[in-house]
């Protein structure tokens, strides 16, 4: 996500799965982000390249490059965002 000018953006939807709502505030070195995705199903986060430090959860999951974790999965860069993949839950996604 890209807030431009915008400190913070949320939305949410209630779908055939269940809620998926995301929040994201701009911090000055980052921004966080809470997610939550519906059981048995699947979110593409998309995080800013520019950023070198990703948590989920308090667990590192890209630190300059991927760390091996059981919290997201690491789907590749996309025109300079690094994509990740995360099950249904609720997250707390830090990024710097």
């Amino acid at each position: 996500p890209q807030l431009g000018t915008l400190e913070h953006a949320e939305t949410g939807n209630q779908t055939v799965a269940g809620k998926v709502s995301v929040k994201i505030e701009k911090e000055k070195a980052g921004m966080n982000m809470e997610l939550t995705v519906p059981g048995k199903s699947e979110a593409v986060v998309y995080i800013p390249g520019q950023y070198g430090m990703v948590e989920v959860n308090n667990t590192t999951v890209w630190d300059n490059g991927y760390v091996d974790n059981k919290m997201a999965s690491y789907d590749g860069k996309e025109e300079g965002y690094n994509r990740f993949r995360l099950n249904g839950g609720t997250y707390r996604i830090t990024s710097e």
